[in-house]
């Protein structure tokens, strides 16, 4: 069936951009609404961001520390602490500089939760475009409650994080309902983002809350906040009808989690990774372009207002965009130079613009 959207538009007026057109991964055969195609761009757009700043990240070794010792008897000790049983931590920990111990496992836990988080996210965004949507509900709850939780731990308290890596009690590391509320409620106010807190924890409404929809999801038969009903094994006898209301649910909500979700990270990835200031322009104008698409009414005034001078990677002659026009071509994928035809690819972090000087107003 063929997808009469705005993006569907799009895709026509840049039939050429050979990258986006060859990517397999947009649209499903199975998918129940042309309406929820928007949706599923924007999530898989999300994760592809997610995964290009994980690569990032890989290539420039941001996961390591720069270590800067004091004096050079320092370093000659460190040099000689035993580095297979790890006795170099305790060294450092013991003489000055356990800062850098802890940026050293602050690094390494949030690029593995972030690593988690989209390795999950994908599955569950590949499954749903499939109508697979008991797994997908299912790999929904470790991303949004598990890796989210710790992420967040980590932009308010990750001093707290470390230290309870380091005790035997599991439960230290727990994060309950009181815990991510807390959490939440300091992320909010740290950075200014909605955490999405009832979406995520509260499970008294069945019609707006994930919580009773992937415990459904994980288990044939539940007998206490959402019992199954007489007859019932859950999702296992869900009809056509059934499965399109808990795919439209799906493509309507997981995307405000998923935006919260980027915006923490991107923020968390950059106060590391330093990017200057065109690559941090370019990308929040890119992931506002996308979500343009399902969220106009929080979006339009951004993207109409917004005009842009850049500097090809390519070329390094100035081009400037105006209007809704670079919002169009950031929605396809691709960003192309109208003097010597080069093309940025805009499905990822922006990293080519690492290497220029331009100007973003």
């Amino acid at each position: 069936m063929k997808l009469e959207t705005e993006l569907e538009k799009l895709l026509i007026k840049y039939k050429g951009r050979r990258r986006l057109m060859e990517r397999p991964f947009l649209t499903y055969p199975y998918m129940n609404s042309e309406n929820n195609f928007n949706a599923h761009h924007y999530l898989i757009f999300c994760c592809d961001v997610l995964g290009s700043i994980l690569k990032y990240a890989d290539d420039k070794k941001l996961g390591q520390v720069t270590m800067k010792f004091v004096t050079d008897d320092d370093m000659e000790k460190f040099n000689c602490s035993d580095k297979g049983n790890h006795e170099w931590i305790d060294w450092l920990a013991a003489n000055g500089y356990e800062n850098h111990v802890n940026d050293m496992f602050y690094r390494h836990v949030l690029f593995s939760a972030i690593k988690d988080f989209q390795s999950f996210m994908f599955e569950s965004v590949t499954c749903a475009g499939k109508m697979k949507m008991s797994v997908a509900y299912a790999l929904l709850r470790r991303p949004f409650k598990d890796a989210l939780g710790i992420i967040e731990w980590l932009a308010v308290d990750k001093d707290a994080v470390i230290q309870n890596l380091e005790a035997e009690n599991p439960f230290d590391l727990e994060i309950t309902r009181e815990r991510a509320k807390e959490l939440t409620d300091k992320v909010q106010r740290k950075y200014g983002l909605n955490p999405q807190y009832d979406l995520r924890y509260k499970n008294k409404d069945t019609s707006t809350r994930f919580e009773l929809i992937w415990d459904k999801a994980l288990h044939m038969i539940t007998t206490r906040a959402s019992p199954s009903g007489k007859g019932e094994l859950n999702f296992l006898f869900a009809g056509e009808k059934k499965l399109a209301e808990l795919s439209d649910w799906y493509y309507k909500v997981a995307p405000l989690v998923m935006h919260y979700a980027v915006e923490l990270i991107v923020e968390l990835f950059e106060s590391i990774a330093k990017p200057n200031e065109v690559t941090v322009g370019i990308n929040y104008l890119n992931r506002m372009a996308h979500l343009n698409l399902i969220a106009p009414i929080l979006t339009d005034s951004l993207v109409k207002e917004v005009e842009t001078l850049l500097f090809c990677p390519q070329c390094g002659e100035q081009n400037e965009y105006k209007n809704r026009d670079i919002a169009s071509h950031l929605q396809c994928g691709v960003l192309s130079c109208p003097k010597c035809k080069a093309e940025v690819d805009t499905r990822f972090y922006i990293t080519e613009y690492e290497s220029i000087k331009a100007v973003v107003e």
